[in-house]
């Protein structure tokens, strides 16, 4: 995800793995049952709570629920950032939480007073994300210094860094391995201009070289290299351990960007393979899926118009019949099928991609997610003030999540971020105080 903020920076050069108890104090969450007669919604609607300040987030990624019911997100303590104005979310702390069967856990973080945040969870129950460390560097846009972590069994676990101020987790696997990048220290004249290349890693300019990185416990980070230039950036890893994510291909600066070109990758059993591009000097990946596929986003040539992309078995697919409008994917599953957003002249609407056939899901709109039975989840706004969650699904039309959830409960879902294979949903709400909250929708039994 990107980070609602400018920039941080560290202090240490942190190659050893440090432990600190997490801060996992049961925070009631609240809930909203059903209050009209029949009880004949489709979907029971949980409110996942906060950590003692007003508002909670479940973000557009991978994983942040798992197969026990496991939600993982952000949530406001009732502390008020410190570092202010460079806020996370909404210039309160924020932590990392944990919810699972009505009780939120706080996560905590490597410091007191400092904000942390999930890019995921695994199946047994350890979360990846980063959390800041209580240093600061002023020469830095961004001055908290932050660092990759993980949860596990009570314990935070920094990840260090390459010998560079920062890193980041991006994704978790079920086999523990996490993935993001680390920054090493050396200088870099091409990272500081590009918030395309270090933008899509989830952060914004960067004070040095980052890398890209797999980590697993006992065994460290692990350098995974670049395609020839002096950075790259590990955004999402399957059940194979396959990893995707986006790399600078050379040292030499392209005339229209200033940077030189970077691609996607697909990293295998300890080698790196591009992608390449639909012809431009950019491009970088949104997912892949456990047969190895990999969707993302490309510049055409010229660099003025991006489009989604499907990639499998070396060939890469462009999924838009019009060069002259953009896209963009969000996510695949493993049959192969990809969702985003794409401009048709008048509006941005969401898309699902199957088989070779591009469906528009409805105006002005968005699709984050799609499991494997092409249920898909995203935002819409029928292109007027205002938003709300939708549901695609058996051709459709997209359903406005809040009409499948107990009326009567004060809230409106605002944007569904996640669809499990179970049927589950991640989304956000706004109360009638106007707080936002983290909501889980679980489908009810027949």
């Amino acid at each position: 995800m990107k980070l609602r903020y400018s920039m941080w920076v560290p202090a240490a050069n942190c190659a050893v793995l440090l432990t600190a108890l997490a801060v996992a104090t049961p925070l009631a969450a609240q809930e909203h049952p059903a209050r009209h007669s029949g009880n004949d919604s489709r979907y029971i609607l949980k409110d996942l709570g906060t950590a003692g300040g007003p508002n909670s987030y479940v973000q557009d990624v991978t994983n942040p629920v798992n197969n026990e019911r496991t939600v993982v997100g952000i949530a406001d303590t009732a502390l008020p950032d410190p570092f202010d104005p460079f806020c996370i979310y909404d210039c309160f702390v924020v932590h990392a939480f944990q919810w699972q069967r009505g009780v939120l856990t706080d996560l905590g973080a490597l410091t007191p007073g400092g904000s942390s945040l999930p890019n995921g969870i695994n199946a047994a129950g350890m979360v990846a994300g980063f959390s800041e460390t209580g240093a600061v560097d002023p020469t830095f846009e961004f001055p908290p210094e932050f660092h990759a972590v993980v949860w596990n069994l009570g314990q935070i676990i920094d990840l260090g860094t390459f010998g560079g101020t920062l890193s980041y987790a991006n994704a978790i696997n079920d086999r523990g391995q996490v993935v993001g990048f680390a920054l090493n220290g050396e200088s870099d004249s091409f990272i500081n201009t590009s918030s395309d290349f270090d933008g899509n890693c989830g952060t914004g300019d960067v004070p040095s070289q980052m890398r890209a990185f797999v980590w697993q416990e006992g065994r460290g980070l692990r350098d995974l290299g670049t395609l020839g230039g002096p950075d790259s950036c590990a955004k999402f890893i399957n059940e194979r351990g396959q990893i995707a994510g986006h790399s600078f291909t050379s040292y030499t600066p392209n005339g229209n960007t200033g940077i030189p070109t970077f691609e996607p990758f697909i990293w295998t059993n300890g080698t790196m393979t591009g992608l390449g591009t639909l012809g431009g000097t950019e491009g970088h990946a949104s997912g892949i899926n456990n047969r190895g596929q990999v969707a993302g986003s490309s510049k055409l040539a010229g660099d003025e118009t991006q489009h989604a992309f499907f990639w499998s078995q070396g060939a890469m697919q462009d999924l838009t019949p019009a060069n002259d409008y953009d896209s963009g994917s969000h996510a695949l599953n493993d049959q192969g099928e990809v969702v985003g957003e794409m401009f048709n002249g008048d509006s941005w609407d969401a898309f699902l991609w199957t088989g070779g056939v591009l469906t528009d899901l409805g105006a002005c709109s968005t699709a984050f997610s799609i499991n494997s039975k092409s249920q898909i989840v995203g935002q819409a706004s029928a292109c007027a003030d205002g938003s709300h969650a939708f549901l695609w699904e058996n051709g459709g039309p997209a359903i406005d999540l809040n009409t499948l959830v107990p009326q009567g409960s004060g809230v409106a879902l605002t944007k569904a971020t996640h669809v499990t294979d179970a049927g589950e949903i991640t989304a956000q709400g706004v109360l009638a105080n106007g707080d936002e909250h983290a909501f889980l929708l679980i489908p009810r039994k027949n």
